[in-house]
């Protein structure tokens, strides 16, 4: 089974002794749970290191069997904060995929083989409302089918391409693909960050080597490593990537030791920043939330004045921060991060897709 366009989150240092491969999400699907006590078993799976709860659904049509709706994903919405992943093996998600958006759905993935009429609206509608969209085949269709619904353009992208065409060739070459870079990194794309890396260090090597810390984040740590080793020793991204590449390689003590260095130590407090979004992130990962809310709030105070609100860090930051408080079950102050966040966003929105992840926690906190 294949699928396009759902971006997952990034995944949090292997554990030591875990058999994780790095970089290796987990969808922990429930199909197979114990329905009578189902919100204890998806607390189970976020507790086991989970980064998302899988749905399949399937309606006795499409495919033989008959599983469950979208009553009974409302009804353990409320259970967790981690994204639910709803796959519909159903014959007509053109007609009901409303109905799995308002029980909190965060992405959809339906099949292509479905009646094509109904494909490319509901891909609309779930766009629309701010979740993932996705496509599956079945194992005998080829991924050609997919093809006719590929290449949804990208307005931020576009808007950058605009932007080139209106400058002089030497200013859109290494900077350029450098920002395709950054913005691809606030997507999770990292096929496009890679393609986007090389093309900056065809062009300019120095600036290109800058992105290493990048291609650690997204969990290509041997290129980080290969890419950390053409800049200084003490330069900060040198020392923010040799932190995530040891968390990236299991090493959770000590790479959460050399961030909460980094952050500490680095003379200019704009270095410090992206040291403490990591950090943050790697507690909520490890299920330390009331630190991972002081390290991001700290992070996200620091990183106000900045004005580059367009980064991937700053929105993904308070995401995870609402998402630790929701936990700790201050809703209150999950819902006043997350309306700051919003408000402060701005106009057109980035397409970022954290920003959309905070509109979806936003609506589910909302009915509890």
């Amino acid at each position: 089974m294949s699928g396009v366009d759902i971006p997952g989150p990034v995944p949090g240092p292997v554990q030591p002794g875990s058999r994780r491969p790095s970089g290796v999400l987990v969808a922990a699907s429930i199909l197979d749970s114990d329905l009578a006590a189902l919100g204890d078993e998806i607390r189970r799976a976020e507790d086991a290191g989970a980064d998302r709860i899988h749905l399949d659904v399937m309606d006795g049509h499409f495919v033989p069997n008959i599983t469950f709706g979208w009553t009974m994903v409302g009804a353990v919405r409320a259970v967790t904060s981690l994204p639910f992943d709803a796959h519909l093996m159903i014959s007509e998600p053109g007609r009901w995929v409303d109905r799995f958006l308002d029980a909190g759905c965060d992405s959809i993935t339906f099949h292509v083989e479905v009646d094509p009429p109904q494909i490319r609206p509901a891909l609309e509608r779930i766009r629309e409302a701010g979740r993932s969209a996705g496509l599956s085949v079945k194992p005998g269709t080829p991924l050609a089918a997919l093809d006719a619904y590929r290449g949804r353009p990208r307005a931020g992208l576009a808007r950058l391409d605009a932007l080139a065409r209106e400058l002089p060739e030497v200013e859109r070459d290494a900077v350029y693909h450098a920002l395709r870079a950054d913005y691809l990194l606030g997507l999770d794309d990292l096929a496009g960050v890679r393609a986007e890396v090389a093309a900056t260090r065809r062009l300019d090597p120095a600036l290109g080597a800058e992105h290493a810390v990048s291609l650690a984040w997204l969990g290509d740590v041997d290129e980080a490593e290969a890419l950390a080793r053409e800049l200084p020793a003490g330069l900060p991204l040198a020392r923010t990537t040799a932190a995530l590449v040891r968390l990236r390689r299991g090493d959770a003590a000590g790479g959460l030791d050399a961030l909460r260095r980094a952050a500490a130590e680095l003379p200019v407090v704009a270095w410090r920043v992206a040291p403490l979004f990591l950090l943050g992130e790697q507690l909520a990962r490890s299920g330390r939330d009331a630190e991972a809310v002081d390290v991001l709030r700290r992070a996200g105070t620091l990183y106000e004045p900045l004005s580059i609100w367009r980064s991937w860090a700053y929105p993904r930051g308070q995401v995870l921060a609402a998402r630790s408080l929701a936990r700790l079950g201050r809703t209150e102050e999950a819902r006043a991060t997350l309306d700051r966040l919003l408000a402060s966003a701005p106009d057109p929105e980035p397409d970022c897709r954290w920003v959309a992840e905070a509109r979806a926690l936003r609506a589910r906190l909302a009915v509890h």
